[in-house]
Protein backbone atom coordinates (compact mmCIF):
# COMPACT_ATOMS: atom_id res chain seq x y z
CA UNK A 1 0.00 0.00 0.00
CA UNK A 2 3.04 2.25 0.06
CA UNK A 3 3.29 4.89 -2.63
CA UNK A 4 6.50 6.23 -4.11
CA UNK A 5 7.18 9.91 -3.51
CA UNK A 6 10.00 11.97 -5.06
CA UNK A 7 11.78 13.95 -2.33
CA UNK A 8 14.13 16.89 -2.97
CA UNK A 9 15.72 18.57 0.01
CA UNK A 10 18.82 20.43 0.96
CA UNK A 11 21.07 19.44 3.86
CA UNK A 12 24.51 20.45 5.06
CA UNK A 13 27.15 20.08 2.36
CA UNK A 14 30.09 17.76 2.90
CA UNK A 15 28.31 14.85 4.59
CA UNK A 16 30.15 11.56 4.40
CA UNK A 17 28.64 8.18 3.53
CA UNK A 18 28.24 7.10 7.17
CA UNK A 19 26.53 10.37 8.19
CA UNK A 20 24.21 10.39 5.19
CA UNK A 21 22.52 7.13 6.18
CA UNK A 22 21.70 8.58 9.61
CA UNK A 23 20.31 11.80 8.11
CA UNK A 24 18.05 9.85 5.74
CA UNK A 25 17.04 7.37 8.46
CA UNK A 26 17.57 4.46 6.09
CA UNK A 27 18.59 1.03 7.29
CA UNK A 28 21.40 -0.74 5.51
CA UNK A 29 22.34 2.47 3.68
CA UNK A 30 25.03 1.88 1.09
CA UNK A 31 26.56 4.16 -1.53
CA UNK A 32 26.59 2.27 -4.82
CA UNK A 33 28.59 4.70 -6.94
CA UNK A 34 30.66 7.86 -6.51
CA UNK A 35 31.02 10.30 -9.40
CA UNK A 36 33.01 13.38 -8.37
CA UNK A 37 30.92 15.16 -5.74
CA UNK A 38 27.84 13.00 -6.36
CA UNK A 39 27.13 10.01 -4.13
CA UNK A 40 24.62 7.60 -5.67
CA UNK A 41 22.63 5.17 -3.54
CA UNK A 42 19.76 2.78 -4.26
CA UNK A 43 16.96 5.33 -4.35
CA UNK A 44 18.68 8.59 -5.26
CA UNK A 45 21.78 10.76 -5.04
CA UNK A 46 23.50 13.38 -2.86
CA UNK A 47 25.71 16.26 -4.01
CA UNK A 48 28.45 16.74 -1.40
CA UNK A 49 29.38 20.19 -2.71
CA UNK A 50 25.93 21.81 -2.68
CA UNK A 51 24.14 19.62 -0.14
CA UNK A 52 21.33 18.82 -2.59
CA UNK A 53 19.62 15.51 -1.91
CA UNK A 54 17.16 13.74 -4.20
CA UNK A 55 15.65 10.35 -3.52
CA UNK A 56 12.49 8.30 -3.83
CA UNK A 57 10.78 7.32 -0.59
CA UNK A 58 7.94 4.89 -0.11
CA UNK A 59 5.28 6.18 2.26
CA UNK A 60 1.87 5.08 3.39
CA UNK A 61 -1.13 7.28 2.59
CA UNK A 62 -1.74 10.01 5.20
CA UNK A 63 -4.68 8.19 6.81
CA UNK A 64 -2.64 5.02 7.33
CA UNK A 65 0.35 7.02 8.59
CA UNK A 66 -1.83 8.42 11.37
CA UNK A 67 -3.02 4.95 12.38
CA UNK A 68 0.54 3.58 12.27
CA UNK A 69 1.65 6.50 14.44
CA UNK A 70 -0.84 5.43 17.11
CA UNK A 71 0.67 1.96 17.22
CA UNK A 72 4.22 3.27 17.40
CA UNK A 73 3.67 5.73 20.25
CA UNK A 74 6.85 6.01 22.30
CA UNK A 75 7.10 7.18 25.90
CA UNK A 76 7.74 10.79 24.86
CA UNK A 77 4.51 10.90 22.86
CA UNK A 78 1.27 12.27 24.36
CA UNK A 79 -0.65 9.19 23.25
CA UNK A 80 1.65 6.74 25.04
CA UNK A 81 -0.39 6.56 28.27
CA UNK A 82 -3.69 6.37 26.42
CA UNK A 83 -2.35 3.43 24.36
CA UNK A 84 -1.06 1.70 27.47
CA UNK A 85 -4.31 2.09 29.43
CA UNK A 86 -6.38 1.00 26.41
CA UNK A 87 -4.22 -2.10 25.98
CA UNK A 88 -4.61 -3.08 29.65
CA UNK A 89 -8.38 -2.57 29.46
CA UNK A 90 -8.60 -4.81 26.39
CA UNK A 91 -6.49 -7.44 28.15
CA UNK A 92 -8.74 -7.28 31.23
CA UNK A 93 -11.87 -7.64 29.11
CA UNK A 94 -10.42 -10.61 27.21
CA UNK A 95 -9.35 -12.40 30.39
CA UNK A 96 -12.50 -11.67 32.40
CA UNK A 97 -15.06 -12.53 29.70
CA UNK A 98 -15.19 -16.30 30.40
CA UNK A 99 -15.89 -15.66 34.10
CA UNK A 100 -19.12 -13.82 33.34
CA UNK A 101 -20.85 -17.18 33.02
CA UNK A 102 -22.20 -19.18 35.95
CA UNK A 103 -19.67 -21.50 37.53
CA UNK A 104 -19.68 -25.22 36.65
CA UNK A 105 -21.41 -24.68 33.34
CA UNK A 106 -20.40 -25.92 29.96
CA UNK A 107 -20.07 -22.35 28.65
CA UNK A 108 -17.55 -21.40 31.36
CA UNK A 109 -15.35 -24.40 30.63
CA UNK A 110 -15.53 -23.70 26.91
CA UNK A 111 -14.61 -20.04 27.47
CA UNK A 112 -11.60 -21.01 29.59
CA UNK A 113 -10.45 -23.52 26.96
CA UNK A 114 -10.72 -20.93 24.20
CA UNK A 115 -8.89 -18.31 26.27
CA UNK A 116 -6.12 -20.77 27.12
CA UNK A 117 -5.79 -21.81 23.49
CA UNK A 118 -5.56 -18.17 22.45
CA UNK A 119 -2.91 -17.47 25.07
CA UNK A 120 -0.84 -20.49 23.98
CA UNK A 121 -1.21 -19.45 20.33
CA UNK A 122 0.10 -15.96 21.13
CA UNK A 123 3.08 -17.40 23.04
CA UNK A 124 3.95 -19.71 20.15
CA UNK A 125 3.58 -16.85 17.68
CA UNK A 126 5.85 -14.59 19.73
CA UNK A 127 8.51 -17.26 20.14
CA UNK A 128 8.66 -18.00 16.40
Amino acid sequence: MKQEKQVTRSIEPGKQESELGAVLRMRDFKVTKTDGDLLYFDTGFYNQKTGELEYVSKELPVFLQKITGLHKAISGNKLFWINLIYGFLLLFMALSAPFMFKSRTKMLRRGIYISTAGFVFVLIYLLL
